[in-house]
């Protein structure tokens, strides 16, 4: 009998998902930095999950894509430190589970997202809270924030 993988993984899905969730971050960050560093002003975020790293003993994520975020979470850091000089934030919105869109059509979609009551009497957060977290980071009112993990509650 061949022993079971943590979480059913196939053999190369762990370093793939490292590949994607580390390497395919860091080679990205890479390339736009010179341009950022040369205009002395840029925006870098990084998605992340609710505790990353701590998830996967228990948690409904295979550990490879834990430990991708949680490398995320060490890259956030150390460049946030290392840009800040070249006035460059790096900052890490973590969504958690779940803050998918829950719709069928546009327009319930539009109707959840345009400040009506049926968007301000919601119990969780939607894609456009991310998206307005994403957002304002990007703006000039953020450029103090370098380093921060902005994180949407499970429930």
């Amino acid at each position: 009998m061949e022993p079971q993988r943590p979480h059913g993984n196939a053999p190369g899905q762990f370093k793939e998902v490292l590949e994607a969730e580390i390497t395919g971050a860091f080679h990205c960050i890479r390339e736009c930095l010179p341009i950022m560093r040369k205009n002395q002003w840029g925006r870098i975020i990084n998605l992340g999950i609710i505790d990353a790293g701590y998830w996967a003993a228990d948690g409904p994520s295979p550990i490879e894509y834990a430990i991708g975020k949680a490398g995320r979470v060490l890259l956030t850091r150390h460049l946030a430190l290392k840009e800040r000089e070249y006035n460059i934030t790096v900052n890490m919105v973590n969504p958690g589970p779940g803050h998918t869109a829950p719709f069928d059509t546009i327009g319930q979609a539009l109707s959840y997202s345009d400040h009506s009551d049926q968007w301000k009497s919601r119990k969780t957060a939607t894609p456009q809270d991310i998206a307005d977290a994403v957002l304002f980071l990007c703006t000039e009112q953020a450029r103090f924030m370098t380093g921060s993990h902005i994180t949407f509650s499970i429930e």
